[in-house]
């Protein structure tokens, strides 16, 4: 994603970037697309790991989610 943006950046793309997540980011991701994402907007499913797995399939959304949006 940060290597599209960067080339749509470079021919000309002057409009905001906005990136819509499901929260469950690695901060290392984040650390990538910063600076180049003007608004980042984690749609933040469930605040139970249960949730996440019965609906997301994924043990630890609810523990992954604080360290990627910012400990809301």
């Amino acid at each position: 994603m940060a290597a599209a943006i960067q080339l749509a950046k470079r021919k000309g793309l002057v409009v905001p970037v906005l990136y819509n997540s499901s929260g469950y980011d690695s901060v290392d991701a984040l650390r990538q697309i910063r600076g180049l994402v003007d608004i980042y907007i984690p749609d933040i499913k469930y605040l139970k790991n249960e949730p996440g797995k019965k609906f997301s399939n994924v043990d630890d959304y609810a523990d992954i989610v604080p360290a990627s949006s910012g400990k809301w």
